[in-house]
């Protein structure tokens, strides 16, 4: 697996969505981003408590609902992320994840080559810049 590719999901998860040991996390993904999930699911089993990785049909278009087997899936995770082609961002599934507590990140449309480019800062560093330039 590329190696810079798992340093990105390392920041997504540990940084981005804060995912701790004692959380559940759901990798839910799609055919065409698989590696990404893969990846994920990778990092994942070592930062949480437990870790699913589930890949479904690429959506017809953005906002598309999940099957509703994998909709109720992502209300009993602690953290839900979704590297998928199409958006799921404004969908009720991701709304009632949400409002079961869920944690959720989206990545619609997401690469390889964007994940490395954009999740491989510390954003911890762009944190303390930006707080820095604006005090």
């Amino acid at each position: 697996m590329n190696e810079k590719l798992v340093i990105s999901a390392q920041i997504a998860l540990r940084d981005c969505l804060n995912l701790k040991a004692n959380e559940e996390l759901l990798v839910l993904t799609d055919d065409a981003t698989i590696n990404i999930g893969q990846a994920l699911f990778q990092v994942g089993k070592e930062l949480s408590a437990e870790c699913a990785l589930v890949v479904m049909p690429e959506r017809e278009v953005n906002g598309q609902e999940p099957p509703d087997t994998i909709s109720e899936l992502m209300t009993r995770y602690d953290v839900v992320i979704c590297p998928t082609a199409k958006s799921l961002t404004h969908t009720t599934a991701r709304r009632n994840a949400c409002a079961a507590g869920a944690r959720v990140g989206t990545m619609p449309g997401i690469t390889e080559e964007v994940m490395i480019r954009t999740l491989g800062a510390d954003y911890h560093k762009i944190a303390e810049r930006t707080y820095e330039l604006t005090s």
